[in-house]
Parts: C-alpha cells; structure tokens; sequence
C-alpha cells in the first residue's frame, strides 16, 4: 500500500498463472527491477568506454556505468561535445522517453546498435540503447560531456589516440576502456584499449581491462594437471586461466612435447584482457588428436612498461579413445 520512492529500487517477482494482454504466459518466476528515476549528480554516472574510430562504415558508441545506488533516467541527460577552447559545441538530450538506469547497471548508446551487433559481441541486449543523434566524435582527440537538465556535469573525459595500444598499426574499431570507474576519468593511465580477445569492445557490460583498486599478482592457473580429450564429457579440455596485475599485456601461449616441439599455438602475440580463459582441445596444429602423453604450456606476457611473465606449466594427455 506504500507509495513507490522515487529513487529505490523495487523487485518484481512474476509468479505463476501470469499472462499479457494477449493470454501468453509470462516466463514463471521472471524477476524485474525497476524504479522511479532520480536526476544524476557530479560523478553518480561514469563514462566507461569510447569508441571514437569505429570500423569504416561504423557508428560511435558511448558507455555509461551507475556507481551510485540510484535510480537514474537518461532523459535527465545531456551528452556534449567541445571546441578547441573547451566551450560547448554540440548537446543533445539521450532521450525524450523514459530510459532507467539502475545502480551497478550498464548502458551503451549509438546511433546504429544493429552496426554494434555486427562487429562485437554482446552479453546483454538490454543494455544497449539507440538514440536519435550524438556529438561528433573525432578520431584523434575530443572531449565528451555528460550533463543533468541544467547542464551540470555528471563526467567529462578528454580521450586522444595516443592512449590507445601503440604497438597495432590500426585502432579502427578498438574501444577506449575505462580500467576502474573509481579512479578520475581525467587520470590518462586509467584508460586502455579493450583487449582483442575480447572483440576489441565490450559494450553493454564489463570492461576487458577492469581491474579492482589495489594489488593483483598476476596467475596463470591451469584446470587439471591431466585431461582426456576423448569427449566423453569429463576433462575434455584443458583451461588456462590467467589473472593480470595491469592492463596492456600481450603474448604468446603455446603448447610443446618434451622434446621441445611446438605442438600447437593457443595465442600468438595478441592482446589480453586482465582476466580470462584460454582453451586447449587436445589436437596439434595440424588438428590431429595428440596421443597420451606428458606437454609443456608455454605462457610468455609483456606489458610496455617492461613488465614480462614468463611461465611453463607441466600437463599431462591421458587418452581413453578406444
């Protein structure tokens, strides 16, 4: 009987027997959350990734991140551009409908989602939003604004090319990472390109190079120290899981016999997330099943600022094929 708080988040919980207007059944137990929204203030919302030089043909896309507990409406908002001078050059309101975003939620904005789809992978649909225009967004440097009703900031960032990954020799279509959304949006080392073993972006959903405030060592961890790839759906794969102390690495992961030769290539000189898996499936390089035996993984990472880890994991084929 309460009246709905603006600004709280309430929980949905659809039972059984529901239907829609048109007698379908709603999924049972389907949990929606949802809000009144409130208007954002200076650093509620962050800008947590920028594609500002998309593939040829391609859209520009902006992601916010909520870090407050509040219920935020993106038509209370204004996303700008500027002059060389700092002064507003183009605003445009994000929307003219009502579009909620909820605490620690995602939302991506182009102009074209249907190009995002093509060329990304997306986790999360829902956290992708089309809108009706947005600034100019130049390929070398620029400044994004995000602002409130009366053009109070919510987050500014200043982004240029140069913060990208300065070993690949194209950026067409790489994002521009936030790596925590706690740390200054001006704070140049707080921005990476997202990792190409993540598509090169991740709109909708968790950077590539996030990483929490604090110390990380660096794991390579393997799943099993033996594994059957015989499909029997028990150890079938073998899964390199590797947690990194900062964002920018690159590298090499391959496997070896014990005699020194290369078996397979899993990974070759690319770009890394700070977290993630990479698998082995048991066959060669020529996709032939490797028969049992004992393997070297051969993990070799750098960063540029000098950082290397370089690692040999002992795995063991124990093949049940008939």
């Amino acid at each position: 009987n309460a009246e709905i708080q603006r600004g709280k988040v309430y929980m949905l919980n659809i039972g059984e027997n529901i239907t829609d207007c048109s007698g379908n059944n709603v999924e049972v137990n389907t949990q929606i959350r949802f809000g009144i929204g409130v208007q954002a203030e200076y650093n509620d919302l962050a800008i947590n990734e920028l594609l500002f030089n998309p593939y040829s043909g391609g859209s520009d896309f902006v992601e916010l991140y909520n870090r407050s507990d509040k219920v935020i409406d993106l038509k209370d908002l204004w996303i700008s551009n500027t002059n060389d001078d700092g002064s507003v050059k183009d605003s445009y309101q994000i929307t003219n409908i009502s579009r909620l975003i909820l605490p620690q939620e995602y939302c991506a904005f182009s102009t074209d989602i249907a190009d995002l789809y093509n060329h990304y992978t997306i986790e999360h649909s829902e956290n992708l939003y089309k809108v009706a225009k947005m600034p100019s967004m130049p390929d070398d440097k620029g400044t994004i604004i995000i602002t409130g009703r009366a053009f109070d900031t919510i987050d500014i960032v200043s982004y240029n090319k140069s913060q990208h990954y300065r070993l690949w020799s194209s950026q067409d279509g790489v994002s521009l990472e936030r790596i925590n959304y706690d740390v200054p949006s001006s704070d140049e080392s707080n921005w990476h390109s997202a990792a190409q073993d993540a598509g090169f972006a991740t709109p909708g959903y968790l950077n590539s190079q996030f990483h929490e405030i604090g110390e990380i060592e660096s794991q390579i961890t393997l799943s099993s120290e033996v594994f059957s790839p015989d499909n029997d759906g028990y150890d079938d794969q073998l899964v390199i899981t590797y947690s990194l102390d900062v964002a920018g690495y690159s590298g090499t992961i391959a496997v070896y016999s014990t005699n020194g030769r290369l078996v397979q290539t899993l990974v070759n000189n690319r770009s890394l997330g700070s977290v993630g898996n990479i698998v082995w499936d048991g066959f060669d390089a020529q996709n032939r099943l490797c028969p049992a035996g004992i393997y070297i993984v051969y993990v070799e990472l750098f960063n540029l600022e000098g950082k290397k880890i370089v690692e040999k994991h002992v795995v063991s084929i124990n093949s049940r094929v008939d």
